[in-house]
């Protein structure tokens, strides 16, 4: 995931949303009479991450090719109590540039269905397990593309004459970022001896250590009645992944988690 946060302290949270821009167009960030030093400076440091981290190379164009376009996105994270978390900038492909066969071919990406998400928590609840949550972090830059796709930046990046930029690790929005991403975590998950449900491939269990697993793009929520064994199954996916570890779920989907362990219920709200 390429994105770059900036946090805020209690005092700032005041601050409310539409006392910032987020606009989505990047000449109009960098043009805001408040904001528009922050955004620069952002956008520079992201830069310079996806060029250390050789997200993309330059190369001679000598045929002709489809060009992929990009934009900053900037987007405000709110917590459950809808004070400002954080903000975010991301650098994400226009998808409606890609052609088919292309740039890409099949896009087909599973999706945890939701009477899948209610039995799990039910689950949960009645026998009073424990359930906790991880967000794996640049899910999409661990992975090389299976095509060769160029792209332009919406930003100022000096590109020299008669040459293109050739993505090397994907990107997000590309149409088949998601599908590549789902396949590698399922391939790894499978090393770890889970297997996937044949009524939900994204629900999976380990018969031995009793942990169930659901999977939603870059979300993994857990769940056994042994908090060690899901402690071990956290320190699999840090050896595999970045992962920023979540500790007991409150919230799926944008859906807010409420326990009572006492009388074994559990609220979506």
């Amino acid at each position: 995931m390429l994105t770059l946060t900036v946090f805020f302290t209690d005092k700032e949270n005041s601050v409310i949303r539409s006392d910032i821009s987020t606009s989505v167009i990047y000449t109009e960030a960098v043009r805001d009479s408040i904001w528009k030093e922050m955004w620069k400076n952002v956008i520079y440091m992201k830069l310079t991450v996806l060029m250390t981290n050789e997200t993309w190379e330059e190369i001679m164009s000598l045929r002709r090719i489809n060009i992929v376009i990009s934009k900053w996105v900037f987007k405000l994270k709110l917590n459950i109590n809808e004070f400002l978390n954080k903000l975010k900038i991301r650098l994400v492909t226009r998808d409606f540039s890609q052609t088919y066969s292309v740039d890409y071919k099949n896009i087909f990406v599973l999706t945890v269905k939701f009477n899948t998400l209610q039995v799990f928590l039910t689950i949960v609840a009645l026998k009073n397990l424990e359930c906790h949550q991880v967000n794996v972090n640049n899910v999409f830059m661990k992975f090389f593309l299976k095509k060769t796709i160029y792209i332009t930046l919406s930003s100022k990046v000096n590109v020299a004459s008669n040459h293109v930029l050739c993505i090397l690790h994907s990107l997000y929005d590309l149409k088949q970022a998601a599908q590549n991403w789902h396949e590698w975590c399922i391939t790894e998950l499978l090393k770890l001896s889970f297997h996937q449900s044949k009524t939900d491939f994204c629900l999976l269990l380990h018969s031995i250590k009793r942990i169930m697993l659901l999977l939603y793009i870059n979300n993994i929520v857990m769940t056994s009645a042994n908090l060690l064994h899901i402690l071990w199954f956290k320190q699999a996916l840090m050896s595999m992944f970045k992962v920023k570890n979540l500790r007991k779920t409150q919230k799926i989907l944008d859906i807010q988690v409420i326990y009572n362990c006492k009388m074994r219920i559990l609220c979506l709200n």
